[in-house]
């Protein structure tokens, strides 16, 4: 039977922290797309388009040299100018972009003629500020209002938007300008006269403004060459500190430094609780947030990596452990989050992300990630640290998780925007029926049955080592009878496997 297979559309992505930029693989954005600069949740350029004599330039390469970093070669086409005509590929632009809470970009633009030519560069800069849910959804909202200004002075191209007390900027400022810069009709523009082999250069900073919260770049002009900011030094700590490994085989070799690379540029600095507690992201673009399922899972995927991290997770997600019944956000007493959101729908509560608790397996992940982090590093304190936050996972596992009493773990939304399957398979057509009908709310999947019986295994060892015998006898009665209760329930004689759910 023939498979249709489908490739999306080229895109080049950098990001550092929780700032990342999405563009095609020219460096630019196409307002119709899901691409952008994004922090905090806003997007805070929508289209960003050059040209040289209004005619668009042509792509010779392009890559991320680095996660945070990425270089641009372009060439221009055919040109007709009032001092001659000027042949395609005689002018390179070099746009090298780099993400370090904003963004610093180098345009170098250089001649290959043979005589002095005049052009002009053009630079288009569009903010809608749109959240990331709505960019996410192809959906375009126009909630509150956008204003620009251009200081001729200071060089630099400020965007507001406020929404009642939301309020964002984004400054494009000019720095290292080879030639005078206008600005009119939504564009930057530069009038250029280079001779021959002789370049010429401006830098861009955008700067990224969320309420007191300003994130300037901290890289500056063909800082590329130069790495050496806070965040390399501590990309530099974590690679150093991160488990090694050597291999005959240099497919393994740099498929796990590519791989430890790779989980480092997730670190989300703003979450940072020591240089070497912190906690990563899920996933760029569209998760760059505090998440408990991903980062749970995460921390315990890497244990043989760098256990410690798995402390960032624990510390972060027990400070928003749920507290109270709240059916806007799915949130029962003792519950660890799903998802936190932090932009223009959360703030106005028209999405429950402040947090959002639906998630069914968290709770139960974080004992079981608790455990491991104690037996990796082993260090008592780790327990007796979290050994509160523990309990009320436990008892939100034996009352919340168990929506009937009978034993097993079921979930059913309360919100009216919840989530219809928060498993580990949490897309809405996740939980299906044979003939692909949706199974109806509640349900009690297979994989977070297995997840209790392992968590109360492990509690009932950590409560072992905390010197609390009656508990850990408890917790190895209620796992084996969950045990002896799920081969029955779940065990399917005619199929020869256990029921999915």
């Amino acid at each position: 039977m023939p498979v249709e297979l489908k490739v999306g559309p080229s895109r080049l992505t950098i990001n550092q922290g929780s700032t990342f930029m999405v563009t095609d693989p020219s460096g630019q954005i196409d307002p119709l797309s899901e691409q952008g600069l994004f922090t905090d949740d806003t997007r805070f350029i929508s289209a960003y388009h050059f040209s040289v004599n209004g005619a668009p330039w042509q792509l010779l390469s392009s890559a991320a040299v680095t996660y945070y970093a990425a270089r641009i070669q372009l060439a221009n086409p055919p040109l007709t100018t009032e001092s001659g005509e000027i042949s395609a590929h005689e002018l390179g632009l070099t746009l090298t972009r780099q993400v370090g809470d904003g963004i610093h970009e180098d345009f170098d633009l250089t001649s290959y003629a043979r005589s002095a030519v005049r052009v002009r560069l053009e630079i288009v800069i569009v903010s809608d500020f749109a959240d990331v849910f709505d960019v996410k959804d192809h959906r375009t909202v126009l909630r509150g209002t956008v204003s620009t200004q251009w200081d001729n002075e200071r060089l630099e191209l400020v965007t507001a938007y406020q929404n009642q007390d939301f309020r964002r900027r984004l400054i494009c400022r000019l720095k290292s300008v080879g030639s005078a810069a206008q600005y009119a009709n939504g564009c930057l523009t530069f009038d250029i006269e280079i001779d021959p082999g002789k370049s010429w250069h401006c830098c861009i900073d955008h700067i990224l403004v969320t309420g007191d919260t300003i994130r300037e770049p901290v890289h500056g002009c063909n800082a590329l060459e130069l790495i050496d900011t806070s965040f390399d030094q501590l990309q530099r700590d974590w690679v150093a500190m991160a488990t090694g490994l050597t291999s005959a085989n240099e497919d393994v070799y740099r498929t796990f430094h590519q791989a430890v690379e790779d989980m480092g540029a997730l670190r989300l600095y703003e979450e940072d609780f020591a240089p070497d507690i912190w906690l990563p992201a899920a996933g760029v673009p569209w998760f760059v947030s505090v998440f408990g399922r991903d980062s749970l899972i995460v921390s315990h995927q890497t244990m043989t990596v760098y256990p410690q991290l798995a402390l960032g997770a624990l510390e972060r997600l027990a400070l928003e452990q749920a507290t109270t019944m709240d059916d806007w956000r799915d949130a029962e007493p003792g519950k660890i989050l799903h998802e936190l959101r932090v932009g223009e729908l959360a703030h106005f509560h028209q999405i429950p992300h402040t947090p959002y608790y639906g998630t069914a397996d968290a709770t139960i992940l974080y004992l079981i990630v608790l455990h491991e982090a104690w037996k990796w590093i082993g260090d008592i304190h780790i327990l007796q640290n979290y050994r509160d936050v523990a309990l009320r996972c436990l008892e939100w596992i034996d009352s919340y998780g168990d929506l009937d009493g009978d034993g097993f773990q079921e979930y059913q939304t309360r919100s009216s925007l919840g989530y219809e399957n928060v498993g580990w398979k949490d897309a809405g057509d996740a939980v299906v029926y044979p003939d692909g009908t949706q199974v109806k709310q509640p349900k009690g999947l297979c994989e977070l049955q297995g997840y209790v019986f392992d968590a109360k295994m492990r509690m009932a060892e950590v409560f072992d080592a905390l010197g609390e015998p009656d508990r850990s006898a408890s917790l190895r009665q209620q796992a084996a009878t969950l045990q002896a209760r799920f081969e029955e329930a779940f065990w399917c004689d005619d199929l020869g496997f256990y029921a999915f759910g």
